[in-house]
């Protein structure tokens, strides 16, 4: 079969080869082939090679793997200055009270439950300007929006300068004032070069 599969590979190059010196060589090359025992010697290498194949194969999966939880687990830090978005570290309810550390230029994005069919909202009530400066505060409903459904809140930060600061922030009805806050949500983030 590997022998057949050769005189078509080579049956295919002389119909492609121009000039009467190639045809020349790949008719000799295929002659040289036609012989069994060269044949023997030609399936056997490509044998040897189709086993370094595919241990190749098992092998590409594995550094596949490891070089992308490697870089996973970096949190996407920066190779180059202005090559990669900076790194944004993402905050959830259940982070409620936990400390956060990220670099100058990091961003934190802050994803917390609501419904603002309801009338409350969430709001910043502290965090220190000089730290970490507002970058996005936006309303996301469920998906299929529907009244009185929820959705999501995204508030994101990005660090400014070295420093420590409280995110503190409430959900309330803003025309109601402090008696209608019924849930707050706080983290501290700090800061490094």
């Amino acid at each position: 079969m590997f022998c057949f599969t050769l005189v078509l590979h080579f049956t295919v190059i002389l119909t492609k080869e121009s000039s009467f010196a190639g045809r020349c060589q790949v008719f000799d090359c295929l002659k040289s082939f036609l012989d069994y025992r060269t044949c023997i010697d030609v399936s056997e290498n490509y044998e040897r090679k189709v086993d370094k194949m595919k241990s190749l194969c098992l092998i590409m999966p594995v550094i596949i793997a490891l070089l992308t939880s490697t870089i996973a687990c970096t949190g996407g830090t920066k190779v180059s200055e202005g090559l990669l978005a900076p790194p944004e570290t993402i905050v959830r309810q259940a982070d409620d009270g936990k400390v956060f550390k990220l670099r100058k230029g990091d961003e934190i994005v802050i994803h917390l439950k609501g419904n603002r069919t309801t009338g409350y909202s969430w709001a910043i009530e502290e965090v220190d300007d000089n730290v970490l400066g507002l970058v996005n505060d936006v309303y996301i409903p469920d998906k299929p929006t529907m009244t009185g459904s929820g959705g999501v809140w995204t508030i994101t930060f990005k660090a400014v300068s070295v420093g420590a600061s409280p995110v503190r922030l409430k959900y309330w009805r803003p025309w109601e004032g402090e008696s209608s806050v019924v849930e707050r949500f706080e983290v501290t983030v700090r800061v490094g070069e």
